[in-house]
């Protein structure tokens, strides 16, 4: 900002061409300075994005634009599909990795089948006619001691 000298009030000229040529110059310097305050927030603005931005979104330099070559009412020309990725090649003494997840249970682990239903007063208290639909089935290990055998 480039200071204005102060004129003191009664230092001010009379002449009105005098004064309107002092209030364009004003006028004139205001406008220039706010211009020049566009320009520097643009530039701040672009450093602070510049700064902050995300760099996984930049697009490479040889990366072309997703619109590029399209002129307005054309339809996009087909593209042929890209060549398949080659395959890798197997390497040597490769590990086989555990897989997630439980383990499936062992089939010598005795199971024991339980209906869950309605009891046929159950039903009756319902009414109408019922048919099985659909069911669920799952597994649950339980622990067992050898004195729950015995009782």
């Amino acid at each position: 900002m480039h200071p204005s000298p102060a004129l003191p009030i009664a230092a001010l000229p009379d002449d009105v061409g005098v004064l309107q040529e002092l209030v364009r110059g004003l006028l004139a310097s205001h406008q220039a300075e706010r211009q020049r305050n566009t320009e520097l927030q643009e530039r701040i603005d672009q450093l602070i994005r510049r700064l902050y931005e995300v760099k996984s979104d930049k697009l490479g330099q040889n990366q072309p634009g997703l619109f590029d070559g399209l002129e307005e009412g054309q339809p996009p020309e087909a593209d042929q599909p890209p060549p398949p990725p080659p395959e890798p090649e197997p390497v040597p003494n490769q590990r086989r990795r555990s897989a997630h997840g439980r383990r499936k249970i062992p089939d010598d682990l005795a199971r024991v089948t339980r209906t869950v239903d309605f009891t046929p007063t159950e039903l009756s208290a319902l009414g109408g006619e019922w048919k099985r639909i659909g069911e669920e089935v799952s597994e649950k290990l339980d622990y067992k001691t050898k004195f729950d055998s015995m009782t």
